[in-house]
């Protein structure tokens, strides 16, 4: 006769579990593992980012705010207190504060014209003065500290408009530009313009760089004659008229300020280290192209004054 599974015991003869309540039990432990795994592993997603770099920022209603956007590794947020705290994805930032990423972490600013502010790795700023309004006179000031930063600027309308990043040794200003800004470790500031024009000033002298160009600010100096800063794959070719036909060679000339014996260039090489940030090398011209033009920090050509 057969029994249903109610009317088993809770025992065997021989002392051991059935076989029905060995297979549910083992089946409710396999439950729990999963679950707490499953806990386990978006926890760790959640701690290691709380954004991606594709993501379409938000735009902050209010026009004295910045929200914060694509938030990966750590990102810390100062306020009037003195004290740096944890930022969040979403955060609104206003005048006052200062903003910064530690190693492998980086950040987007949105304000509320559209324009944005990205912070890469190590980069600290403060925000002086932000009213990014729609219509009327924009205002964005910003003051980097260190690192590197770039910047997405909208047009605007209104003549008393202003977009400006400070640093330790000068400051650009820009509307309707992208543009760069790096705050080197040996203290010397550089701004690469991507397109449109950044008013470049210190020491009372006033650079215009345009798109594809790029200047340096050494402490106490006036910013160098903007240069072209050419980045590329591959082999970089300047294409011209030679005698009576046309011929390729590599790029021989960025700009006259470059030293060049034999189609060699001096530059001066960012190591990462703090005790010694640069090496002086001297490389041919296709490879300060090819390998040196897109590694960051790197300066092209070196100051007269050395690294």
């Amino acid at each position: 006769m057969e029994k249903n599974l109610t009317d088993l015991k809770p025992f065997s003869r021989d002392g051991h579990t059935p076989l029905v309540r060995y297979w549910a039990v083992t089946f409710v432990l396999l439950a729990a593992v999963v679950l707490a795994g499953c806990a386990g592993l978006k926890s760790s997603i959640n701690a290691a980012s709380q954004g991606t770099a594709n993501e379409a920022p938000d735009i902050p209603a209010n026009a004295k705010n910045a929200l914060l956007g694509n938030l990966q590794g750590t990102v810390e947020i100062k306020t009037g207190d003195g004290k740096w705290s944890p930022a969040e994805t979403g955060e609104a930032l206003e005048s006052g504060q200062q903003l910064r990423t530690g190693a492998f972490s980086n950040v987007t600013l949105t304000y509320a014209d559209g324009s944005r502010t990205y912070l890469g790795a190590g980069a600290e700023v403060a925000i002086d003065a932000l009213d990014a309004r729609t219509s009327g006179a924009r205002v964005v000031q910003l003051t980097l500290v260190r690192g590197e930063s770039r910047h997405t600027v909208e047009s605007s309308d209104d003549s008393g408009s202003r977009y400006n990043v400070r640093t330790p040794n000068g400051d650009g200003s820009a509307t309707g530009s992208a543009f760069t800004v790096m705050v080197l470790p040996n203290r010397s500031t550089q701004f690469w313009v991507e397109n449109g024009s950044v008013s470049v000033v210190s020491q009372n002298v006033s650079v215009d760089v345009i798109g594809g160009h790029t200047t340096i600010i050494h402490k106490g100096q006036p910013p160098i004659e903007p240069m072209f800063r050419i980045t590329g794959e591959g082999r970089v070719m300047q294409i011209e008229a030679i005698g009576d036909g046309d011929a390729s060679r590599p790029l021989a000339a960025l700009s006259q300020d470059w030293t060049q014996q034999n189609d060699k260039v001096t530059l001066c090489h960012a190591t990462g280290s703090a005790t010694n940030p640069y090496v002086e090398i001297t490389v041919s011209v296709q490879g300060a192209t090819n390998g040196h033009a897109g590694h960051s920090g790197d300066i092209i050509p070196a100051p007269a004054e050395g690294c």
